[in-house]
């Protein structure tokens, strides 16, 4: 990804509320002109109009495409919506496997809409009693916030993530500018200085950050200041060089339509990355392509034919007109969620077969092979969960594996423990970790890495380690440093390829085809480019690393084609399960179908049993 912590956005776009709306609050209250119900009246008519169009748009995609499991839980996150409650929605459901839902990214707007619940009441109460002390006020409140979530990143990351008193303070910087609480500068040289602060602040965590920082915590407050800095230095009477580009016309006009093209990006997002709204012959940069104009165009539409005419008052003029209209659209979406909920996500859409193939998708029976909590560490889990004793103990009356990598290799666990049984298969996987020496792609498995090659082997002698992760083609020179590791230190090592993967849950593709009585539709939506990868690692590890390869993708796919469902329990005439049960983790039926394949096919004998 060309910016992998653009999420960072959200942060600074509180920074920004926080100005605007502390901007508007203290001049209205120090002109005396300050009312609650005309300060609720304008957010109405900023945030509900538009807010309202994408939720009935989602409605309708959701109807259309999500299996009743996934309209249940779209359903509760839609009225979590209109109630300003997503943010704790999505916490009491947040987890690994926990799918995006459509409306995921309402969490940042729930979070403003409960500040903004308190902050107009705390502004107004301080200026009647110590107006002198608003800006102290307002500077220890943040500081109090900042340090409650520096130190929630670390104990409660997912409530530090989505909870309005630990993301308050990020708000509140922007308040602090609004109300002046530092001397800002007004000399052209200084102005400009601070302006390439202040963009470089941004800049560099939304180029570096990834999903792996801890954040937000410390790790938002650079972007979070950058924002502070660059309103800072455009407060002159000329603009510096960075308010003249901001000044542009396709700059004003993007910020324009912002809070739009907010609202729209995700559940395009989240619908077009699960297949559905797929091009799938046309190339990712094609689609890409197509997502951004597309966005750019339902905002603009939205905000000429939505967001203006209700901000002009053109629409629903008057303050009580206003505020009824949005009690009653807020009870009519909130009718529509509960009505699916209450039709159990509207089971009726599919037919028999298709809902019998599609509860394998997600499946909790399934995701509880992984050994979470124990052998396999997964956000929200800390490292210290993992529990050596239970993963990593050594039978000296067998052979003993060690099998390594992310949930790909959890997935292989119970299978493959199965399949080479007598020997004991000792279990150090992490999420998004590959097996790489003293390296992880998070914390934890930096952690549990650091571990496993720094004490536990050492120490301890293995009959074969066994990897297998998510790979990617970025993974292939450190997984040639791994197998020099193992050949200095004469442990056997065997790497397991890529699972067959696609761009949509496999049970939710094949319940699609099921509906749509097309029996090839999850084919076309197989992510091809792991072919490609699995034979460089066949030619890598035969040339390269001299270590023996099995491929997951030749034991189940001939000729393009790959195997997408088995008989329950191996029996003939079985129900069918689906080789994954989401985009590309393996039920316990498809990898031991998988491994009694290889195993056929005498490519697991390189594994010790």
């Amino acid at each position: 990804m060309f910016a992998p912590g653009g999420y960072v956005g959200v942060d600074i776009f509180f920074v920004i509320s926080g100005y605007l709306i502390t901007s508007i609050l203290v001049r209205d209250i120090s002109n005396g002109r300050f009312s609650l119900s005309t300060f609720y009246e304008r957010r109405c008519r900023r945030i509900l109009p538009p807010l309202v169009v994408v939720l009935l748009g989602t409605i309708a995609l959701a109807y259309i495409y999500l299996l009743p499991v996934d309209l249940i839980d779209y359903a509760k996150s839609l009225c979590a919506t209109v109630f300003s409650a997503s943010n704790i929605y999505f916490w009491t459901k947040e987890s690994y496997f926990s799918a995006s839902g459509p409306l995921l990214h309402t969490w940042s707007l729930s979070v403003e809409e409960q500040f903004y619940v308190v902050f107009p009441l705390f502004l107004a109460t301080v200026y009647r009693y110590k107006r002198d002390w608003m800006a102290r006020a307002i500077v220890v409140v943040a500081i109090l916030s900042f340090c409650l979530s520096v130190y929630s990143q670390y104990r409660w990351p997912t409530t530090n993530f989505y909870m309005p008193t630990t993301r308050a303070w990020e708000l509140m910087v922007g308040s602090i500018v609004a109300l002046r609480a530092f001397p800002h500068p007004e000399k052209p040289l200084t102005r400009a200085m601070i302006a390439a602060l202040g963009l470089a602040s941004m800049l560099v965590p939304i180029l570096t950050y990834t999903a792996a920082t801890p954040f937000p915590g410390l790790a938002a407050l650079p972007p979070c200041l950058g924002a502070a800095l660059v309103i800072i230095s455009g407060e002159g009477e000329k603009p510096t060089w960075l308010g003249s580009i901001l000044s542009l016309r396709p700059i004003v006009f993007v910020g324009s339509i912002s809070y739009s093209l907010y609202l729209v990006h995700w559940p395009l997002i989240i619908f077009g990355e699960d297949g559905f709204l797929h091009f799938v012959s046309l190339s990712h940069r094609v689609n890409l392509l197509i997502f951004i104009a597309t966005c750019l165009a339902l905002a603009s539409l939205m905000y000429y034919f939505v967001e203006n005419p209700f901000r002009a008052k053109k629409i629903l003029g008057s303050k009580p007109s206003i505020l009824i209209a949005s009690g009653i659209g807020i009870a009519a979406i909130a009718a529509v969620g509960l009505s699916m909920l209450a039709l159990h996500g509207m089971a009726s859409r599919y037919p028999p077969e298709a809902l019998k193939i599609a509860r394998w998708y997600r499946d909790p029976s399934e995701i509880a092979q992984f050994r979470q909590g124990t052998c396999f560490v997964a956000f929200p889990e800390p490292y210290s969960e993992y529990s050596p004793a239970t993963c990593l103990h050594l039978d000296p009356q067998r052979k003993n594996v060690l099998l390594m990598g992310d949930s790909h290799a959890a997935a292989a666990w119970a299978a493959l423990s199965a399949d080479i049984a007598p020997a004991n298969l000792l279990q150090a996987t992490a999420s998004n970790c590959k097996p790489f020496l003293l390296k992880g792609a998070r914390t934890d498995c930096a952690q549990l890495m650091a571990y496993v090659f720094g004490q536990f082997l050492p120490r301890n002698k293995v009959d074969a380690i066994v990897v297998t992760a998510r790979w990617k083609d970025s993974d292939l020179v450190e997984l040639a440093h791994l197998a020099d590791w193992a050949h200095k230190n004469n442990t056997p090592l065997i790497v397991l390829g890529p699972a067959v993967e696609y761009d949509a849950p496999l049970p939710v593709l094949l319940a699609y085809g099921i509906r749509a009585h097309d029996a090839g539709l999850a084919n076309k939506h197989r992510i091809t480019l792991i072919d490609g990868l699995d034979k460089q690692m066949q030619t890598d590890a035969a040339n390269l690393w001299h270590v023996p390869y099995i491929s997951l993708v030749n034991a189940t796919c001939t000729a393009g084609t790959c195997v997408e469902t088995v008989p329950e329990h191996g029996a003939a005439g079985g129900d069918s399960v689906p080789m994954l049960f989401d985009h590309d983790h393996y039920t316990q039926t498809g990898a031991a179908y998988i491994f009694a394949c290889l195993r056929q096919s005498g490519q697991l004998d390189a594994v010790p049993r």
